[in-house]
């Protein structure tokens, strides 16, 4: 497909009917290619990518396992904020992985769009989603139905688990920048298959991006479902960020063991890279049916007893600004807050998001 640029505007000149063009039915629609607008919670811009929305830049392709590289190209938790004053916004978007071939999955969280707005009282308030009915090439209006006119920032999240090479916003009204970007630093938040936002039902409710919100405040999801790992080269590459809150919550992934064994080292390489930055460790979720069954109740406890020892002794090596979050049920003691017992459905990560803030919110206080 070829392509022009005119400004913030992109045109497309498609090379077979069988790819989208934007010139119908949106004729008199202007397409904007986010990237134009910035994107806030992509880290290592300056680096090369494999494609554009990648999470890891292309360097680590060679460093890191497969399974690993393959999550990094997913955008969960990236998102695009712009102003305007639209009566109708349009997306185009375009898939370069398949969409899970299991009709139990929802599509929506897997590879829709995710609109919010400020309200009146500049809070994020949800405003409407878009799913991908014709993958790969989708498109359509986002949200359903006309918005009200009036100018505000509005904010677009990506899909969490399908990999995309190209998003375009359209308006009959001009789009532009937000007006005053945020200059703090972000959070970088690095975790599990939790993180990454399994089990929820929209791009933007993954417990992290309602935390960002929560706190207004930039947050990097660098969540890797079943791969927080705790590799070497991931704390290096995370040390060459510059955030204002590093937030590791890799128990999930880990055994007691594996924790004893690869956590000390991955904290020695990030306080190392980044000596004053603080590191907040998220304890465990408890597994939904641990209360009837005492093998489950048994792992949460002892994994959480590693990682609190870890933490204790890296203290007393000489490692300062290290935190923990400890909380007895993130997702809530009634059992109605996970999806499958380890995910949290939207209830459960509400639920994490709001127990956590205040503890990331009193450590951004004192930075």
């Amino acid at each position: 497909m070829g392509c022009f640029r005119l400004g913030q505007c992109i045109c497309f000149q498609p090379d077979s009917e069988s790819e989208f063009s934007v010139s119908d039915p949106y004729a008199d629609v202007t397409w904007y290619d986010i990237r134009d607008f910035g994107l806030p919670v992509l880290g290592w811009q300056e680096q090369e990518r494999e494609q554009p929305f990648d999470r890891f830049p292309l360097a680590m392709k060679d460093r890191i396992q497969e399974g690993l590289w393959g999550l990094s190209n997913k955008p969960a938790g990236l998102y695009v904020d712009f102003r305007g004053a639209p009566k109708q916004l349009f997306a185009r978007w375009n898939l370069t992985t398949p969409l899970a071939s299991d009709d139990k999955i929802n599509r929506m969280p897997q590879a829709g769009l995710d609109l919010y707005a400020r309200d009146g009282r500049g809070a994020w308030h949800w405003a409407g989603s878009r799913s991908p009915w014709n993958p790969p090439f989708c498109d359509g209006s986002l949200p359903y139905g006309d918005l009200d006119g009036a100018e505000r920032d509005y904010r677009v999240y990506l899909p969490i688990s399908t990999r995309v090479d190209q998003v375009l916003i359209g308006s009959k009204t001009p789009l532009s920048p937000v007006q005053h970007p945020d200059q703090r630093k972000p959070i970088a938040y690095y975790g599990s298959s939790i993180v990454h936002g399994a089990g929820v039902s929209r791009p933007g409710m993954p417990h992290a991006c309602q935390l960002g919100r929560m706190l207004d405040r930039h947050l990097m999801n660098l969540g890797f479902a079943g791969r927080a790992w705790c590799e070497p080269a991931v704390a290096e590459l995370l040390g060459q960020l510059d955030p204002a809150l590093y937030l590791v919550d890799c128990v999930p992934n880990n055994s007691p063991e594996q924790l004893r064994e690869r956590l000390p080292g991955f904290l020695r390489i990030l306080r190392q890279a980044r000596p004053h930055t603080p590191i907040l460790l998220v304890e465990d979720r408890r597994f939904g049916g641990a209360r009837f069954q005492p093998a489950r109740m048994s792992e949460f406890q002892e994994k959480n007893r590693m990682q609190h020892l870890i933490l204790e002794e890296l203290k007393a090596e000489g490692l300062s600004g290290l935190h923990l979050a400890s909380h007895p049920d993130w997702y809530g003691e009634d059992g109605e807050g996970t999806i499958d017992g380890s995910h949290p459905t939207d209830l459960g990560a509400w639920r994490m998001a709001t127990a956590l803030e205040p503890k990331v919110r009193a450590l951004l206080e004192q930075a």
